[in-house]
């Protein structure tokens, strides 16, 4: 039952908040990544969980950036782009090398617009009231 309410969740929610909870997932996942980095990872199991969460941090990234549309975004989705790009790159770094140091750099550079899609998506709402 919870399927389909995910479902209905996902086909009525705004773009902006479909974006803000991408967003938050791969910073999850980063974060979930980093947590078994550093010595944390002695057992196979947790380098399985370590690489498994950095590879959907790495999709979700993609995913969003292949949603971008250059043309009509302009500057905006121009530095999304960059960003998204960014954070891919250290990822993909952090898988081949071990380090967490990487992991951080993507975690920085994701948490200011990981926050500021979350304020867009409670804002808009509020924005909408009484409209027809």
């Amino acid at each position: 039952m919870g399927h389909r309410y995910l479902q209905i969740d996902l086909a009525t929610a705004r773009p902006e908040t479909l974006v803000a909870r991408l967003l938050q997932r791969a910073l999850e996942k980063a974060r979930e990544a980093h947590a078994r980095s550093d010595g944390a990872a002695r057992v196979r199991d947790d380098s399985a969980a370590r690489v498994r969460a950095l590879a959907q941090s790495i999709d979700i990234l993609a995913e969003l950036r292949r949603a971008l549309d250059l043309q009509a975004g302009g500057e905006l989705a121009a530095n999304l782009e960059r960003l998204y790009d960014f954070a891919t790159d250290r990822l993909i770094s952090a898988g081949a090398t071990r380090a967490s140091g990487t992991i951080e750099e993507a975690i920085r550079a994701l948490e200011p617009i990981v926050e500021a899609f979350s304020a867009i998506a409670v804002a808009q709402p509020a924005a909408h009231e009484g409209a027809p």
